[in-house]
C-alpha cells in the first residue's frame, strides 16, 4: 500500500502568562473584605476590587490633615492681616523695621505651612485610596493568601496575584535529534 503520511511529534508543554503581577497590600491594616472569594481561579478586569483594608485609620488621617489645613489658611489670614497693617505703618515710620521684618517672617512662614498643609492632606487621600486594592491588569486571579480579619503590612503581604493570559507562551522540551530533523523539514518547505 503506497498513502501520504502526515509526519508529527507530539510533545508536552506548560503554559504560562506573559506578565504576573503579585498584588500586595500598599497600606498596613485589618484585611476587611475579600471581594472575589467567588471568583478565585476565574478572570477579573483591570480596576476591580478585590480586597478592602480597615479604611477608618486612613479617614480619620484625612480629617485631621484637612482640620490642618484649615487651621494653617486661618492662621495665614491672621498673618496676612498682620503684615498688611505694619506695612502701612513702617511706610510712616510708626512701626519700627524690626516690627515690619518680624511680621514678614511671620507670613512667610504661614504660607509655608499651607503648602506642608496641603501635601500632608494630599498623602493622607493618597493613603486612604490605597485601602481598596484594585486589580491593575486584566487576567486570571490566583487564590487568595491571606484571610479577612488578618493584618497586612504595607509593601510585603502578597494578598494574591494575577496571571496577563492574553497572549500567553508555551514552553516544552525536546531532544536535539528530533529538533535537527524539524529544523531540516522547515527549511525544504515540509
Amino acid at each position: 500500500v503506497t498513502a501520504e503520511v502526515v509526519d508529527y511529534e507530539d510533545f508536552t508543554g506548560r503554559a504560562v502568562g506573559t506578565r504576573m503581577i503579585d498584588i500586595r497590600a500598599r497600606v498596613t491594616g485589618y484585611l476587611d473584605k475579600i471581594n472575589f472569594k467567588e471568583l478565585e481561579g476565574r478572570d477579573v478586569e483591570k480596576g476591580a476590587a478585590l480586597f478592602e483594608i480597615d479604611p477608618r485609620p486612613y479617614q480619620a488621617e484625612v480629617t485631621r490633615a484637612q482640620a490642618n489645613l484649615n487651621q494653617a489658611l486661618a492662621h495665614q489670614r491672621r498673618v496676612e492681616l498682620d503684615y498688611q497693617r505694619i506695612a502701612k505703618l513702617v511706610e510712616s515710620n510708626t512701626v519700627s523695621r524690626e516690627a515690619f521684618d518680624l511680621a514678614a517672617g511671620d507670613r512667610a512662614e504661614g504660607l509655608a505651612a499651607i503648602e506642608i498643609a496641603k501635601s500632608t492632606l494630599a498623602s493622607a487621600k493618597l493613603n486612604l485610596s490605597f485601602t481598596k486594592v484594585m486589580a491593575p491588569v486584566s487576567g486570571r486571579v490566583s487564590r487568595t493568601m491571606v484571610d479577612a480579619g488578618n493584618v497586612v503590612k504595607a509593601d510585603d503581604t502578597i494578598l494574591t496575584n494575577i496571571v496577563a493570559i492574553d497572549p500567553i507562551y508555551v514552553y516544552f522540551d525536546i531532544d536535539e535529534r528530533t529538533l535537527l530533523r524539524l529544523r531540516r523539514y522547515t527549511e525544504e518547505g515540509r
